[in-house]
């Protein structure tokens, strides 16, 4: 890992390159601070509150206490005060503005290491992840059914990667529901050096093509789904960012830019939202063979471990409906 100020002396090479994003014109549910989410959130112990903690200010800077219950945090469930079910109005996030800019902050994490190319050469890369969190997802609504939904859950987390090798990007990774692509940066749209992303309609996953993206589910039914992308609202997250670099060995995250930037949320071991409702909820259902409300997601560890594992240059040929895409479930999912 190189040291703190030469990545600060390098930060303009590599932030010129941050993705920027397109919402669906339709869209709803907008990114969101993590620090605001605290405020709408209760701690619980699976599905019952964790009275240990009820009384106290949860913010980034402390919600690794809650590591302290739980199996070290990971039976913990930061959950809604309001029912999911009614979509108050807080899920909806920060809409951004005509400009692009949105109040949400998203963590830029850069991860420096060796790993072997495809020819068994030894290189360095420097990977850059952007994390960008909501206060909800909106999972798939059947076509021909559309109040008839699965995978609904509070706080959602999703990241892109841009890779660098010598300085200069080579690829971007796009995470969405249980796969990935990776992109050639060559290949990405862009808005000057920014890769272009596009956003599902409600589920926030993240495609390098504007469109209808078909999946088809495994029930008896092979029913078919789409996330819809456009271009619509433009966020640009470049002017409002937290900026780290993380230990691949140790595992550990330090601020970059601002210093003081709080370090907690990434060591909380539980779960950013509800935990999945149980099967005599009147709120909860199967479709699809998926249940409409699911867990909330794990924390950013979870899928930085993912994404740095050995695996992570074993290419899965899968076939893709993108052009342009080079690999799908390249580095885990």
């Amino acid at each position: 890992m190189a040291e703190k100020s030469d990545l600060l002396r390098r930060l303009p090479d590599y932030l010129k390159y941050v993705p920027v994003l397109y919402f669906h014109p339709d869209e709803e549910f907008f990114p969101s601070n993590m620090a605001d989410f605290l405020l709408h959130i209760e701690p619980y112990l699976g599905l019952e509150p964790l009275k240990q903690a009820h009384d106290r200010r949860l913010t980034l800077d402390n919600i690794d206490q809650l590591n302290n219950f739980g199996e070290k945090g990971r039976n913990v469930f930061l959950t809604s005060r309001d029912d999911p079910s009614t979509y108050p109005s807080w899920l909806q996030g920060n809409r951004p503005s005509t400009a692009g800019r949105s109040e949400a902050v998203v963590p830029v994490i850069f991860v420096e290491r060796t790993i072997k190319d495809d020819q068994g050469r030894y290189i360095e890369v420097v990977d850059m992840f952007s994390f960008y969190f909501y206060h909800f997802n909106a999972g798939p609504r059947l076509p021909k059914k559309p109040s008839h939904f699965f995978g609904d859950h509070i706080g959602d987390l999703e990241h892109s990667i841009v890779r660098f090798q010598d300085g200069k990007p080579e690829t971007v990774f796009l995470s969405r529901h249980a796969s990935a692509s990776v992109h050639a940066y060559e290949s990405t749209q862009k808005l000057e050096n920014h890769p272009i992303l596009f956003a599902g309609k409600g589920t926030h996953a993240l495609y390098g093509i504007e469109g209808d993206h078909e999946y088809i589910m495994a029930d008896e039914d092979s029913t078919v789904i789409l996330d819809y992308t456009s271009k619509g609202t433009l966020w640009d997250p470049s002017s409002n960012l937290w900026v780290y670099e993380l230990s691949p060995e140790q595992m550990t995250l330090t601020a970059v830019e601002p210093p003081d930037a709080a370090t907690s949320w990434y060591k909380f071991a539980g779960f950013w939202g509800d935990k999945m409702y149980q099967e005599d909820d009147h709120r909860q259902d199967v479709v699809c063979g998926v249940p409409k409300w699911v867990n909330g997601p794990a924390g950013v560890p979870y899928k930085i471990l993912a994404r740095i594992s050995p695996e992570v240059n074993q290419h899965e040929k899968v076939p893709v409906s993108e052009p342009n895409v080079l690999v799908k479930r390249p580095w885990g999912t």
